[in-house]
């Protein structure tokens, strides 16, 4: 598990009609050397805008109508939750009820770490947050959004909230524990999934937003980094450190380089859409084995984003091109899940014709991948870290303590 777990980042975008780009890709389940190894995986720190002595002074393109296709809330359908528009009790249990086992992940304010229940035998894991570290880089305000957006959602695909605890050190998420391990470890694994398998991962990303967005909720932070396999080859998204409740649009620039929108680069303000552009990265990423947006240089990365041309490999099947140029296009009035029928015109999407969203929801079609599992408490899924031998001092507040009610 990368540190991402603890990140607490007119016209439209479409490949050349004359090249299709090459056949070169390696077929499904060679794994790609080096891909992603360019990629900052570490979204704590927000991502500005591309300045004109940046861009060699070339002018950015204008996005048409920007604050009218901030997302729309799309019908409701029987394979959706209740909404939930107040907070969830959260019971708190003290850490020192639990064993803690090895270390899940490790982060700019301290690690993910297997715990047990020493009475019930109950696992979960538990995110264990260095308060002097989130003062210290002034990230009070993402983590209690992130603790009150936690309580606030409960879905099938989402990494739920179960418990918390403070001590004068640290704070504690108690979160489910999700044993197949990181999406981004078996795509780099693989090198690139199929169409059918893509499919089957894009569709509950798909559902995660509808459910999200009706609570006016914008996740901001889709990567391969920040989804997990469960036991039943499913997805949980996890890490809801910049997901924030936007009922128009907010400024706040942040995100991995190679997802983040156009309209978050132009600092005019960004709503819901960046959710329906960063599917349409992870779906050519997963397809490809790499971001349609791709440099050594982030600068280079956000050049390409503003120009929007994108190459598709010849393997990308004829309906998944289709629903990616919809989701990566620059004029939010025309982007998929930006306009009037919200989620319904990707989910009406004719890639995913046949695809069966009530029983997806309820975990009734068949996974395309299980993990290897030898028992309920396995963490063989997950890389190896070592315990920290840090000494962690008790934060100094300015003033009133702001973790007081967390």
């Amino acid at each position: 598990m990368s540190s991402s777990m603890l990140n607490d980042a007119k016209g439209s975008t479409t490949a050349n009609k004359n090249n299709d780009g090459d056949n070169s890709l390696p077929p499904v389940g060679t794994p790609v050397s080096g891909a992603g190894e360019n990629r900052d995986n570490g979204s704590e720190t927000n991502i500005g805008p591309i300045s004109s002595s940046q861009q060699n002074n070339t002018p950015l393109p204008t996005i048409d109508s920007i604050t009218t296709g901030m997302g729309s809330t799309s019908s409701t359908t029987n394979n959706e939750p209740p909404l939930n528009n107040s907070e969830r009790v959260i019971p708190v249990a003290n850490i020192n009820g639990y064993t803690l086992g090895a270390t899940l992940g490790t982060g700019s304010f301290g690690r993910v770490r297997f715990a047990t229940e020493k009475t019930t035998g109950e696992i979960y894991a538990v995110k264990i947050l260095k308060k002097t570290a989130v003062v210290k880089l002034s990230q009070i305000t993402h983590i209690l959004d992130e603790k009150k957006i936690l309580t606030r959602i409960s879905h099938p695909f989402i990494v739920n909230l179960k418990k918390k605890f403070q001590d004068t050190k640290y704070l504690y998420l108690y979160l489910e524990y999700i044993i197949g391990g990181e999406f981004f470890s078996w795509l780099r694994r693989e090198g690139r999934f199929s169409n059918d398998h893509t499919k089957f991962y894009a569709a509950q990303i798909t559902s995660i937003f509808e459910y999200l967005h009706r609570l006016d909720i914008v996740y901001r932070d889709l990567k391969p980094e920040n989804i997990l396999i469960d036991r039943q080859g499913y997805l949980k998204l996890t890490d809801f450190g910049f997901a924030k409740e936007v009922k128009l649009k907010t400024y706040t620039l942040c995100g991995t380089p190679e997802y983040i929108a156009p309209e978050v680069l132009l600092n005019k303000g960004h709503g819901k859409g960046v959710d329906w552009w960063t599917l349409g990265i992870l779906i050519f990423e997963t397809l490809c084995g790499h971001p349609p947006f791709n440099d050594d240089d982030h600068v280079g990365i956000y050049q390409q984003i503003i120009q929007g041309r994108i190459v598709f490999p010849r393997v990308v099947e004829r309906d998944a091109k289709s629903l990616i140029k919809h989701l990566l296009v620059q004029d939010l009035t025309r982007r998929y899940g930006c306009m009037v029928r919200g989620a319904d015109d990707v989910k009406d999407h004719r890639w995913f014709n046949g695809l069966d969203w009530d029983a997806l929801y309820h975990y009734q079609l068949p996974a395309p991948f299980i993990p290897p599992v030898e028992n309920d408490s396995s963490t063989q899924n997950f890389d190896r870290y070592p315990d920290s031998t840090e000494e962690v001092q008790d934060p100094v507040y300015p003033g009133e303590d702001p973790f007081l009610d967390f």
